[in-house]
């Protein structure tokens, strides 16, 4: 899974991933689930133990409602 791929880069900046990803598993779960599985589960939780800026986490998780919302 390229997410996979993603998330194992040093140098990965984790905020906007996450707030994406946690914005499309939880308005969207069933698909979600359909598309990443239990990856995505793990992915996420991955991704929440490097998280160190919520307040940037909230803002992009927002954004990433609004532009998810206009395609799923």
């Amino acid at each position: 899974m390229a997410v996979r791929e993603v998330i194992a880069s040093p140098d990965l900046d984790v905020v906007p991933l996450l707030a994406w990803l946690r914005a499309w598993q939880h308005h969207w779960p069933n698909h979600f689930r359909a598309t990443l599985g239990a990856d995505g589960e793990r992915v996420v939780e991955g991704l929440r133990a490097r998280l160190e800026d919520e307040n940037r986490y909230l803002k992009l998780r927002r954004i990433a409602i609004e532009n998810l919302a206009a395609v799923l």
